[in-house]
């Protein structure tokens, strides 16, 4: 297969540019239609200055400046931890020594017992958790029944 010229690529691009141009200045563009000419610009890179009183100013104008640190601690802050206490509890809780997955050492030597009695004790074994009556059993796979813990 012979390979497209240079004029039939500037040609293709030239009338999608036009097809573009004509959409949105109609007023018939969709959403689709305009988010696939901006991606049309970016690719081609075409950016724009916001000069002042241009259309791009009015738009930058418009839309407001986000701090994302801000709006992090806005939404979990010390403010927000002052007022909610389940919540600052719960925050306390997890993020002290150890935090939500500290054991005891009653509970470390009681599953390891029921390990070793299994015989799976030992790095990378299976875990042994309780059952509805108390009683230290093997885990199932959480990829069969994730809704049984």
């Amino acid at each position: 297969m012979k390979k497209a010229a240079e004029e039939k690529f500037n040609e293709l691009h030239s009338l999608v540019t036009e097809d573009f141009l004509k959409r949105v200045k109609s007023g018939e563009a969709s959403t689709q239609d305009l988010k696939a000419a901006c991606d049309w610009l970016k690719a081609n890179d075409i950016t724009g200055v916001a000069m002042e009183g241009s259309p791009l100013d009015k738009l930058a104008s418009i839309i407001p400046q986000v701090d994302p640190s801000l709006v992090q601690r806005r939404v979990y802050g010390a403010r927000f931890y002052r007022k909610n206490k389940a919540s600052r509890e719960k925050h306390n809780r997890d993020n002290n020594t150890g935090g939500k997955h500290d054991a005891t050492p009653g509970y470390t030597r009681a599953h390891t017992r029921a390990r070793r009695a299994m015989n799976i004790d030992g790095k990378g074994g299976a875990d042994v958790v309780k059952n509805k009556k108390g009683q230290l059993r093997n885990r199932e796979s959480m990829k069969i029944n994730r809704g049984k813990r």
